[in-house]
């Protein structure tokens, strides 16, 4: 994919925004970069396992300014990876790898760290699924 395709996910990400509400339906992952104050949260929802649908959103708890090049990466990894998993199979969304995501965007290795937050809030949100789905046990 070309440079644009990243630009298209930094300025038009989605879903956009936080809610941090969730359906019994949905699996909810979170990961804090400390340096940065931002919390990424990631959100699923999987039907008969499928990916039916997948957002995500970025709190900050310090000044904006500072972090707008930081969020903007996230945003761009966290929207391509919402996309590239709607509608897949919860082994093929479990298997995307860092180098998907950073290849896929054409990333610099100093954004790499984005694309790790970013599949690390996804496969926490598949396990916060299954571990709600069977009862508080990992499937």
């Amino acid at each position: 994919m070309d440079g644009h395709h990243s630009e298209q996910h930094t300025e038009n990400p989605t879903p956009p925004g936080v809610d941090p509400t969730r359906s019994e339906s949905e699996g909810h992952g979170w990961v804090p970069h400390l340096p940065s104050g931002t919390v990424l949260h990631f959100w699923v929802r999987i039907e008969d396992e499928r990916i039916a649908g997948a957002r995500f959103g970025i709190t900050s708890t310090t000044g904006p300014s500072s972090l707008y090049p930081f969020i903007g990466v996230l945003t761009a990894c966290a929207s391509f990876v919402t996309e590239r998993i709607t509608d897949q199979d919860v082994l093929t969304a479990a298997a995307l790898h860092v180098e998907d995501v950073v290849d896929a965007l054409q990333l610099p290795e100093d954004c790499v760290c984005h694309a790790q937050l970013v599949i690390v809030a996804l496969l926490q949100a598949i396990q916060d699924h299954r571990s709600r789905l069977h009862g508080g046990v990992s499937a």
